[in-house]
């Protein structure tokens, strides 16, 4: 540190540090090494050293700690002051920052103190708001307009692969980054079809928190442009071949016969050819929905694909039962205990009152017959032998 006039080592004399700031155009300015020296006179409540324009460093007369402050006109013309932080955890240079930041507010009309409760108060929010908790509130608000089997799978998509990642930061600070950064996680699993629902889940989010007011665009719909595109739809595998077709029938009808093979997943499977109903409404067929004396299978509005709506006030989907179903119905009774709602049940003993056979189960039957045959081609299958009868 220069010495004085006097060639005397040392602070600079306390006379060098008016006790209130200077007015705006005051060449005096504050130094770094100024600040480390700067104390307040014995008897002396506080001392303001400035720093120009209505800068200044306070110095406690009591405990000798040193604070920043900045006086300024409030919009309504009142005096204020803006704490800017405490020497030395807040250098000269950081205050100096602080302050010229705060006199841009100023000159917009905009009173710092007040701004900085705001932006306080902004984020405290978003600590409240992380993405979990706001896909949480997404889903609690949504999901009785959606059914049971879609809400299970918007949230197990969202749960699965963003909640590891993004889950705890507040839904504010999420970047379309942040999301394509997750979608090529995803894309890298070989899985596209599940990046593209995940995005569509991600945007229901964003637009919950726009609604909210917690954000003001949504980040998943620029991501959404950068996903690969879909695989071309692969047809379900399914024998055309009129011959081939008997030959599997033939067979279908013995396989109960093979060693460890079960005679509901053979019933199960001729279900699905003779009715060409989707493999998991036939799969859970329940005792209920059959009239013998009918002859009708009663698919109740609810169990159907299709929107919410219909599948409340929706009239049951009637199947008519050809005299080889209603066969394969009466043998299932005899065999099913009458406490198991399934017709065709879990071939585990266990779990035979609460689940029924699952579509693997009956893929796997095809394949053991040595046919290229998935359930669900069993209404491709259906579809298309009509088409060319008909035609």
């Amino acid at each position: 540190m220069r010495g004085n006039r006097r060639g005397n080592k040392g602070p600079l004399p306390l006379a060098r540090y008016p006790s209130t700031p200077g007015p705006p155009d005051t060449p005096m300015k504050l130094t770094p090494s100024a600040c480390v020296a700067a104390i307040c006179p014995p008897g002396q409540g506080v001392r303001k050293c400035s720093d120009g324009r209505s800068l200044y460093l306070e110095v406690s007369g009591t405990t000798g700690s040193k604070r920043w402050f900045l006086k300024y006109t409030r919009p309504d013309g009142r005096p204020n002051r803006l704490a800017l932080g405490a020497f030395p955890d807040t250098t000269l240079k950081a205050a100096r920052d602080i302050a010229q930041a705060a006199r841009e507010l100023v000159a917009q009309g905009i009173d710092p103190v007040q701004d900085r409760q705001v932006q306080r108060e902004r984020a405290q929010v978003a600590a409240v708001n992380t993405f979990r908790a706001v896909a949480q509130e997404t889903f609690d608000t949504r999901k009785s307009g959606w059914t049971p089997q879609y809400a299970a799978k918007w949230w197990r998509y969202i749960e699965a692969d963003l909640f590891d990642t993004l889950g705890d930061r507040p839904v504010a600070s999420i970047e379309p980054p942040d999301l394509l950064r997750e979608v090529r996680r995803i894309e890298a699993r070989g899985v596209v079809e599940i990046a593209h629902r995940v995005m569509k889940g991600a945007e229901v989010v964003f637009a919950h928190a726009i609604g909210k007011g917690l954000i003001t665009r949504n980040p998943a719909l620029d991501v959404q442009p950068l996903i690969k595109a879909k695989p071309p739809a692969v047809p379900h595998p399914a024998v055309l071949d009129r011959k081939a077709l008997g030959q599997m029938l033939r067979d279908l009808a013995v396989y109960a016969e093979g060693e460890g093979r079960h005679l509901a997943v053979q019933h199960a499977c001729q279900m699905q050819l003779l009715t060409a109903q989707r493999p998991h409404t036939v799969l859970h067929m329940l005792w209920q929905d059959i009239d013998l004396d009918a002859k009708e299978w009663r698919i109740p509005a609810a169990v159907m694909k299709g929107r919410l709506s219909a599948k409340v006030r929706g009239k049951p989907h009637v199947v008519a039962l050809s005299r080889q179903a209603l066969t394969i119905i009466k043998v299932q009774r005899r065999a099913v205990p009458k406490d198991v709602p399934f017709v065709f049940p879990s071939t585990i003993a266990s779990r035979q009152r609460t689940t029924p056979l699952s579509e693997n189960t009956c893929n796997l039957a095809f394949q053991r017959l040595g046919f290229e045959q998935t359930s669900h081609g069993c209404r491709a299958q259906f579809l298309t032998i009509v088409q060319e009868d008909l035609h």
